[in-house]
């Protein structure tokens, strides 16, 4: 009887705890940033309506260039490189439809992920996207 006792509380214990499995916290995976246009086809003579380019990592200002985001590409890398897990990125979207719009849009790096542009309402200055994983 006594065993069962014991066996019955170190099984509830083991339970209780999670089964014994990872104990603290997560470490964020470096990864790079890619964005998708899945909102409009190229205009035939001025190009991708999208644009983006990473304009900060951490506290550091990056000089990029916004980089055109064609229609149906798939996923354009804007990164130059390797973003450290954890740290901030702030990536720059311009939008050239009726007028030109900006985002600044803030993202915490844990492993590689798409920004998937899906639209954009301009007089709400709204842009609508999601995001990915992205695994190579």
């Amino acid at each position: 009887m006594r065993n069962i006792l014991w066996i019955t509380a170190v099984a509830a214990l083991v339970i209780g705890c999670g089964g014994g499995g990872s104990t603290g916290p997560k470490i964020k995976q470096d990864g790079r940033i890619y964005v998708e246009n899945a909102w409009r086809e190229d205009d035939p003579i001025y190009g991708p309506w999208i644009q983006a380019r990473v304009k900060q990592i951490g506290d550091r200002i990056l000089d990029t260039e916004l980089k055109p985001i064609p229609y149906g590409k798939g996923p354009i890398e804007i990164t130059t490189e390797v973003i450290p897990g954890g740290d901030t990125a702030v990536v720059h979207i311009r939008t050239i439809r009726w007028r030109t719009l900006d985002w600044d849009l803030p993202f915490e790096i844990d492993g590689s992920f798409i920004i998937r542009v899906t639209g954009m309402v301009p007089d709400a200055h709204d842009l609508r996207y999601d995001v990915r994983s992205y695994g190579r």
